[in-house]
Formats: structure tokens, sequence, C-alpha cells
């Protein structure tokens, strides 16, 4: 990774829970980290891939690269702020929320096709903070965490399984169970 790039990075962490971070995330595009070379190497029977680009105590910073069809199950980041950028392809992302109140519910607030065009997705501790990412194409994306997992503080990274679509007021939602991992 470039000094650039890191320096980038470091700016939209600091800068992570204002819109100001944003816009840096725009500045790096897919020869910065060196797509889509890293992309011909992407095994096609793996869902996901992930090249962990840079990682201090106050964030994380990862490429994922997704073949065709690849999918990162459901997944929250606990109480983190999360910036998503699609370097290359097309990644559709289904995002839920936890229901107040609600045991193990979840409402779906977001199902969208995500390209380099659409600019960085922002995931925030309490809205988009569960989501499952499905590769349309062979893709890459950078993901900037902050603050990174910790179990010993609280935030595991969990994955979960749709167990049952239940009626609620206000709409449907769905009965998550967590998976062991």
């Amino acid at each position: 990774m470039t000094p650039r790039v890191k320096a980038l990075l470091e700016r939209a962490a600091v800068a992570l829970r204002s819109a100001e971070s944003t816009p840096l995330l725009e500045e790096i595009g897919a020869a910065d980290v060196g797509l889509p070379e890293l992309l011909q190497h992407l095994r096609a029977k793996e869902g996901w891939q992930e090249e962990e680009a840079w990682t201090t105590p106050s964030f994380r910073a990862s490429l994922f690269l997704m073949p065709a069809g690849g999918t990162m199950p459901l997944h929250d980041h606990p109480g983190m702020d999360a910036l998503l950028k699609v370097l290359w392809g097309q990644i559709r992302i289904r995002s839920y929320d936890w229901m107040e109140g609600q045991q193990a519910l979840a409402r779906a607030t977001s199902d969208r096709l995500v390209s380099p065009a659409d600019g960085a997705q922002r995931l925030e501790p309490h809205r988009d903070n569960l989501h499952r990412l499905d590769a349309v194409e062979d893709s890459a994306f950078l993901d900037l965490l902050a603050p990174d997992y910790d179990v010993e503080a609280g935030r595991p990274c969990l994955y979960y399984v749709e167990e049952a679509l239940v009626a609620t007021e206000g709409g449907p939602s769905i009965r998550l169970r967590p998976v062991p991992t």
C-alpha cells in the first residue's frame, strides 16, 4: 500500500463519524491497491478473501476480494462505524437493523447494488450494521472499521442465519440466529 493511500485511510478513520470521511475514500481507486492484478488470483471456490491493508489501535482497513457469485454471510459490526468502498465490480448489499425491544429480530433497511460509481457506503453502529454482501461480478471493496473488532471490548464479529419471517407491528421482520464460529 502506498504512503498516499495509508495517509488517506488514516485521515478517513479519524473522521469516520463525520461526513468528511467519505470524500477521502473517493480518492482511492482500483490501481492504488493493485487491482486488477489481485483479482487474477481470486479463487472462485471461496466466497471471499480478505487482504488486511492496515491496522492500528483505532481502526482497521481491509481489501476484500469476491468472485462473481461469492457471498459474505450476514454479519454485524457491533458498536462500530464502517465505510465500504467498491473499487471493482458490483456488489449487492442487503442491510438490516435490530428492532428495539425485540430479541433476535431485525428489519430490512436496504437492498442495493453498489459499484465504484456509487461512492463509499456508510454503516453506523445502529443503522445498516447487519448486512450481507453478494458479488454480482468479480469484485473488490475497501472496508474501513473504527474501532476494530475486539472480543474483550464486546465487539466480536458475529454471523447470522435468517430463520423465519415474522409478522410485527410496522411490517415483516426476520428472526436471526447467531452462527457459532
